[in-house]
Protein backbone atom coordinates (compact mmCIF):
# COMPACT_ATOMS: atom_id res chain seq x y z
CA UNK A 1 0.00 0.00 0.00
CA UNK A 2 1.04 3.66 -0.37
CA UNK A 3 2.42 3.73 3.47
CA UNK A 4 5.19 1.11 1.97
CA UNK A 5 5.82 3.32 -0.86
CA UNK A 6 6.09 6.19 1.37
CA UNK A 7 8.56 5.12 3.90
CA UNK A 8 10.55 3.46 0.56
CA UNK A 9 10.91 6.61 -1.49
CA UNK A 10 13.22 8.78 1.33
CA UNK A 11 15.94 5.73 1.37
CA UNK A 12 16.14 6.26 -3.09
CA UNK A 13 18.39 8.51 -4.36
CA UNK A 14 17.94 11.29 -6.83
CA UNK A 15 16.89 14.79 -7.14
CA UNK A 16 13.05 14.50 -6.90
CA UNK A 17 12.21 16.03 -3.50
CA UNK A 18 10.81 13.01 -1.37
CA UNK A 19 7.73 15.30 -1.22
CA UNK A 20 7.27 15.68 -4.79
CA UNK A 21 8.19 11.87 -5.34
CA UNK A 22 5.33 10.69 -2.82
CA UNK A 23 2.99 12.88 -5.10
CA UNK A 24 4.12 11.25 -7.98
CA UNK A 25 3.26 8.03 -6.62
CA UNK A 26 0.02 9.31 -4.95
CA UNK A 27 -1.11 10.17 -8.50
CA UNK A 28 -0.29 7.28 -10.14
CA UNK A 29 -2.46 5.35 -7.29
CA UNK A 30 -5.42 7.64 -7.48
CA UNK A 31 -5.40 8.07 -10.93
CA UNK A 32 -3.88 4.97 -12.31
CA UNK A 33 -2.30 6.03 -16.00
CA UNK A 34 -1.39 3.03 -17.95
CA UNK A 35 1.38 4.95 -19.75
CA UNK A 36 3.87 7.33 -18.03
CA UNK A 37 6.58 8.84 -19.00
CA UNK A 38 9.80 10.92 -17.19
CA UNK A 39 12.26 13.11 -19.03
CA UNK A 40 15.42 13.55 -17.02
CA UNK A 41 15.64 10.57 -14.56
CA UNK A 42 19.55 11.32 -13.03
CA UNK A 43 19.21 8.76 -9.93
CA UNK A 44 15.77 8.04 -10.41
CA UNK A 45 14.11 8.98 -7.31
CA UNK A 46 10.80 10.35 -9.56
CA UNK A 47 10.49 7.38 -11.74
CA UNK A 48 11.00 4.84 -8.99
CA UNK A 49 8.45 6.29 -7.16
CA UNK A 50 6.07 6.17 -9.92
CA UNK A 51 6.98 2.51 -11.14
CA UNK A 52 6.70 1.48 -6.96
CA UNK A 53 2.91 2.71 -7.81
CA UNK A 54 2.51 1.39 -10.70
CA UNK A 55 3.86 -2.12 -9.10
CA UNK A 56 1.12 -1.80 -6.50
CA UNK A 57 -1.73 -0.71 -9.07
CA UNK A 58 -0.45 -4.07 -10.94
CA UNK A 59 -0.39 -2.94 -13.97
CA UNK A 60 1.21 0.36 -16.60
CA UNK A 61 4.31 1.25 -17.98
CA UNK A 62 6.36 3.91 -17.18
CA UNK A 63 8.92 4.82 -20.08
CA UNK A 64 12.58 6.48 -18.21
CA UNK A 65 14.19 8.11 -21.00
CA UNK A 66 17.55 10.52 -19.96
CA UNK A 67 20.91 10.32 -21.30
CA UNK A 68 23.03 10.20 -18.58
CA UNK A 69 25.67 12.28 -20.59
CA UNK A 70 27.73 15.79 -19.40
CA UNK A 71 27.44 17.26 -23.13
CA UNK A 72 23.91 16.24 -23.45
CA UNK A 73 23.44 18.03 -19.76
CA UNK A 74 24.84 21.38 -20.68
CA UNK A 75 23.59 21.79 -24.27
CA UNK A 76 21.35 25.00 -24.35
CA UNK A 77 22.66 26.00 -20.73
CA UNK A 78 23.37 29.77 -20.64
CA UNK A 79 24.59 30.03 -16.72
CA UNK A 80 28.70 29.62 -16.62
CA UNK A 81 27.84 27.60 -13.24
CA UNK A 82 25.37 24.80 -14.97
CA UNK A 83 27.37 24.40 -17.46
CA UNK A 84 30.34 23.60 -15.21
CA UNK A 85 28.43 21.24 -12.69
CA UNK A 86 26.56 19.56 -14.94
CA UNK A 87 29.85 19.02 -17.31
CA UNK A 88 31.55 18.08 -14.49
CA UNK A 89 29.29 15.68 -12.67
CA UNK A 90 29.21 11.59 -12.73
CA UNK A 91 26.30 10.58 -14.92
CA UNK A 92 27.48 7.14 -14.82
CA UNK A 93 27.15 6.57 -11.36
CA UNK A 94 23.54 7.77 -11.30
CA UNK A 95 22.57 5.77 -14.17
CA UNK A 96 23.61 2.47 -12.57
CA UNK A 97 22.24 3.57 -9.18
CA UNK A 98 19.12 3.31 -11.09
CA UNK A 99 19.49 0.43 -12.92
CA UNK A 100 20.39 -1.18 -9.34
CA UNK A 101 17.18 -0.26 -7.86
CA UNK A 102 15.13 -1.09 -10.86
CA UNK A 103 16.46 -4.52 -9.72
CA UNK A 104 16.59 -4.33 -6.35
CA UNK A 105 12.64 -3.18 -6.49
CA UNK A 106 11.68 -6.06 -9.16
CA UNK A 107 10.18 -2.93 -11.29
CA UNK A 108 11.64 -4.32 -14.72
CA UNK A 109 8.07 -5.11 -15.24
CA UNK A 110 6.53 -1.99 -14.93
CA UNK A 111 10.09 0.44 -16.17
CA UNK A 112 11.25 0.81 -19.70
CA UNK A 113 14.53 2.64 -19.42
CA UNK A 114 15.45 4.57 -22.42
CA UNK A 115 19.56 6.14 -22.26
CA UNK A 116 19.41 8.62 -25.33
CA UNK A 117 18.24 12.35 -25.58
CA UNK A 118 14.88 13.17 -25.07
CA UNK A 119 14.46 14.06 -28.88
CA UNK A 120 15.65 10.88 -30.19
CA UNK A 121 13.10 8.52 -28.36
CA UNK A 122 9.89 7.20 -29.17
CA UNK A 123 6.45 9.08 -28.20
CA UNK A 124 3.95 6.42 -26.72
CA UNK A 125 0.04 6.54 -27.35
CA UNK A 126 -1.76 7.61 -24.50
CA UNK A 127 -0.24 9.78 -21.89
CA UNK A 128 -1.59 9.43 -18.47
CA UNK A 129 1.31 11.23 -16.20
CA UNK A 130 4.12 12.98 -18.20
CA UNK A 131 6.99 14.33 -16.18
CA UNK A 132 9.61 16.83 -17.76
CA UNK A 133 12.22 17.72 -16.15
CA UNK A 134 15.46 16.84 -18.32
CA UNK A 135 17.58 19.24 -20.26
CA UNK A 136 16.17 22.92 -19.34
CA UNK A 137 17.37 24.69 -22.23
CA UNK A 138 15.28 24.56 -25.62
CA UNK A 139 15.08 21.05 -25.73
CA UNK A 140 12.29 21.48 -23.04
CA UNK A 141 10.44 23.29 -25.63
CA UNK A 142 10.56 20.45 -27.86
CA UNK A 143 9.90 18.43 -24.77
CA UNK A 144 6.56 19.56 -24.67
CA UNK A 145 6.48 20.05 -28.32
CA UNK A 146 6.60 16.43 -29.16
CA UNK A 147 5.21 14.50 -25.64
CA UNK A 148 2.25 16.96 -24.27
CA UNK A 149 0.45 15.93 -27.49
CA UNK A 150 0.55 12.29 -26.78
CA UNK A 151 -1.21 12.81 -23.50
CA UNK A 152 -4.60 11.89 -23.39
CA UNK A 153 -7.45 14.15 -22.16
CA UNK A 154 -7.85 13.91 -17.99
CA UNK A 155 -3.89 13.23 -17.83
CA UNK A 156 -0.65 15.34 -16.08
CA UNK A 157 1.79 16.95 -16.73
CA UNK A 158 4.33 18.00 -14.25
CA UNK A 159 6.76 20.76 -15.23
CA UNK A 160 10.26 21.38 -13.19
CA UNK A 161 12.10 24.44 -12.66
CA UNK A 162 10.00 26.85 -14.16
CA UNK A 163 12.38 29.40 -13.68
CA UNK A 164 15.08 27.89 -14.69
CA UNK A 165 18.17 30.59 -15.86
CA UNK A 166 17.48 30.07 -20.01
CA UNK A 167 13.99 31.30 -19.49
CA UNK A 168 13.30 28.00 -21.93
CA UNK A 169 11.04 25.93 -19.18
CA UNK A 170 8.70 29.12 -19.09
CA UNK A 171 8.50 29.28 -23.17
CA UNK A 172 7.90 25.80 -22.69
CA UNK A 173 5.20 26.09 -20.31
CA UNK A 174 3.77 28.50 -22.56
CA UNK A 175 3.36 26.00 -25.10
CA UNK A 176 1.62 23.91 -22.86
CA UNK A 177 -0.96 25.86 -21.46
CA UNK A 178 -1.64 27.00 -25.28
CA UNK A 179 -2.19 23.03 -25.92
CA UNK A 180 -5.03 23.30 -23.38
CA UNK A 181 -2.94 22.32 -20.14
CA UNK A 182 -4.38 23.96 -17.54
CA UNK A 183 -2.32 24.69 -14.24
CA UNK A 184 -3.78 22.64 -10.92
CA UNK A 185 -1.33 22.97 -8.32
CA UNK A 186 2.69 24.32 -7.97
CA UNK A 187 4.98 21.81 -6.19
CA UNK A 188 8.22 23.29 -4.81
CA UNK A 189 9.64 25.00 -8.08
CA UNK A 190 6.98 23.73 -10.78
CA UNK A 191 4.02 22.85 -11.18
CA UNK A 192 1.06 20.10 -12.22
CA UNK A 193 -0.97 20.60 -15.44
CA UNK A 194 -4.02 18.97 -16.25
CA UNK A 195 -5.12 18.20 -20.15
CA UNK A 196 -8.57 19.47 -19.56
Amino acid sequence: MFSTIKSLIPTLGGWTSVPKAHTYAALVLGYRPEVCVEIGVWEGRGSLAIALALQEVGRGMLYSIDAWDPKASIEGQTHPGDIEHWGKSDHEGPYQSFLTNISKHNLGNFVTVMRLKSEHAGVPANIGFLVIDGNHGDTSIIDVKRFAPAVKKGGFVYMDDLDWSTGSVRRAESKLKEMGFVEQYRIENGAMYQRL
